[in-house]
C-alpha cells in the first residue's frame, strides 16, 4: 500500500508518516492509501548510508551530480545533512541529521521543501500549477480560488465548510490546466513556522469523511480575488499570468531545484510553460473584494 499524497496524481512509497516542511502533504495518511501508484510517484528513504561522490560530473555551490543522482550536503560543525535525489527513479535519499532539521536554517531548506519543490517543478512541466489557494465543492459546483496572503481564504473556507460545502484544498491548490481539473490536497493544521503561518484547530474540526472528496474533480471556476480594506481603491485587474508570479514557482527560489533545472537543460522547458500560460484555456474571473467580503460567491454559483 502507497502513501497517497494527493490523490489521482502524487503518491509515495515509503515508511515515514511525515516531513518537516513538506507543504504539499503534512499527513502521509490523511487520505486513504493506494494499491496503485500514481501518475507521480516517488520513494522517501532515510537513511545513514550516503557517500557524496568526490569525483562528480557537475557541481553548484553545495550540489553536486554524479550520473543519475543529484546530491545536496552541507557540514557545519558536528552538522553533517545530507539529500539525494535518484531523479532517473524519482527516490529522495536523506540522513538523520537533515531529516531533524524542523525549518529553514541560514539558507538551509528542509527536506521537504526540497522534497514538495522537485514535484512542484515535474508538475509544473506536466500541465499542471500549484497556487496558494482553496477549493470546495459549493452548490454542486467545485469552486477555486487563490488570492495573496492573508486575504481570507482559509477564513472563508472555514466558513463554507460550516455551511455544508465538500471540502477539496486548502492553501495548496493544484489544478490541472489542460482537463480543467482540480486536486484534493491536505490541509495545513499544524503550526507551520518555515511558511509564517499559523492554523488553529477549528479547520481540522470541520472535516469528516462526509465532506472531504479524495479524487480529480472538475473545476467549474477558478476566481482570481484580490481584498482591499481601502473602499474607494480601484485595483487594476489582474490575469492569471499576475497570480503565478505571487502564489506560485516557489521552486525557482530554491537553488537545490535551480541546479538540477540547469544541469538537465530544463530553463527553456520552465519559461515556456510560463508563457503558454498567458494563455489560459481554464474559465477564471478577477474579482476584487472589500473588507474580506466574499457575497460574491452568493450569486456566482446556482443554487440546489
Amino acid at each position: 500500500m502507497y502513501k497517497n499524497i494527493v490523490p489521482g496524481l502524487v503518491s509515495f512509497d515509503t515508511e515515514l508518516n511525515e516531513v518537516k516542511g513538506f507543504v504539499m502533504c503534512q499527513d502521509f495518511n490523511f487520505f486513504k492509501g493506494t494499491e496503485l501508484k500514481n501518475r507521480f510517484h516517488y520513494k522517501i528513504v532515510l537513511t545513514d548510508d550516503i557517500e557524496v561522490p568526490v569525483d562528480y560530473d557537475f557541481r553548484s555551490e553545495y550540489c553536486v551530480r554524479k550520473d543519475n543522482n543529484l546530491y545536496y550536503d552541507r557540514s557545519i560543525f558536528f552538522w553533517h545533512p545530507v539529500l539525494k535525489y535518484d531523479f532517473a527513479n524519482r527516490i529522495f535519499y536523506f540522513n538523520r541529521a537533515y531529516y531533524l532539521l524542523p525549518f529553514k536554517l541560514g539558507g538551509i531548506f528542509t527536506i521537504g521543501e526540497h522534497i514538495s519543490n522537485l514535484i512542484e517543478l515535474d508538475l509544473f512541466l506536466n500541465s499542471h500549477v500549484i497556487l496558494r489557494g482553496i477549493a470546495a465543492r459549493v452548490n454542486n459546483k467545485n469552486v477555486g480560488i487563490t488570492a495573496p496572503g492573508f486575504n481570507g481564504k482559509t477564513t472563508l473556507l472555514k466558513k463554507l465548510l460550516r455551511a455544508g460545502a465538500g471540502y477539496i484544498a486548502e492553501d495548496y491548490l493544484i489544478l490541472n490546466l489542460a482537463e480543467n481539473k482540480v486536486y484534493p490536497t491536505c490541509p495545513l493544521t499544524k503550526e507551520n513556522f518555515w511558511r509564517r503561518r499559523e492554523i488553529d484547530s477549528e479547520l481540522r474540526g470541520l472535516l469528516s469523511i462526509e465532506n472531504i472528496l479524495e479524487s480529480p474533480e472538475h473545476l467549474d471556476r477558478l476566481y482570481l480575488v484580490q481584498n482591499s480594506q481601502n473602499p474607494n481603491h480601484r485595483a487594476k485587474g489582474k490575469e492569471f499570468i499576475d497570480f503565478l508570479l505571487l502564489n506560485s514557482l516557489y521552486f525557482l527560489d530554491n537553488f537545490f531545484v535551480r541546479s538540477y533545472i540547469y544541469d538537465q537543460k530544463l530553463t527553456s522547458a520552465v519559461f515556456n510553460r510560463i508563457n503558454e500560460l498567458r494563455n489560459l484555456g481554464m474559465p477564471y474571473e478577477y474579482v476584487e473584494i472589500k473588507q474580506y467580503d466574499f457575497n460574491f460567491l452568493n450569486y456566482a454559483l446556482p443554487r440546489k
